[in-house]
């Protein structure tokens, strides 16, 4: 089974996409009605009738250390199963970039965001997001200096 992700900036809505027939599932169809989760590309899609961009992103709902790679924007994470660390990229090639974690869970168990080696998260090397649903922004300063937690 594929799985997609789509967040919804704006209304913190976060649903995931898969190509399966269960109930409850968002499924991607094609002009046959076909199940086409691999009709589903990362990019910005154009929504009538909705306010603020919607992100479609191919990035798995993480649940275990990971790096974050050149390609994320939105990053699901869900910490259910336990603790464990995102390390965020260096920000001497991050300067204006902006991130999104998303808690798809409900668990409270962290999932910790690290700076790249010594790097800053504001005054910190680390950022704990410990909150159910929660969405976590964080952005590179321009002048690669640190990520700022929005």
């Amino acid at each position: 089974m594929s799985v997609y992700s789509l967040f919804v900036y704006g209304s913190a809505t976060f649903l995931t996409a898969n190509d399966s027939n269960q109930a409850g599932a968002l499924v991607l169809r094609d002009s046959s009605g076909n199940a086409n989760a691999a009709g589903f590309t990362a990019g910005v899609l154009g929504v009538t009738n909705m306010t603020g961009p919607v992100y479609i992103g191919g990035t798995a709902t993480k649940t275990t250390t990971y790096s974050v790679g050149a390609a994320d924007d939105v990053v699901p994470y869900d910490p259910t199963s336990g603790a464990f660390a995102i390390t965020l990229p260096p920000i001497a090639v991050s300067a204006g970039r902006l991130l999104t974690f998303v808690n798809v869970g409900t668990s409270t168990t962290a999932m910790t965001l690290t700076g790249n080696g010594a790097e800053l998260i504001n005054a910190a090397n680390t950022k704990a997001c410990t909150t159910a649903n929660q969405v976590t922004r964080v952005w590179g300063m321009p002048d690669a200096s640190k990520w700022l937690v929005l």
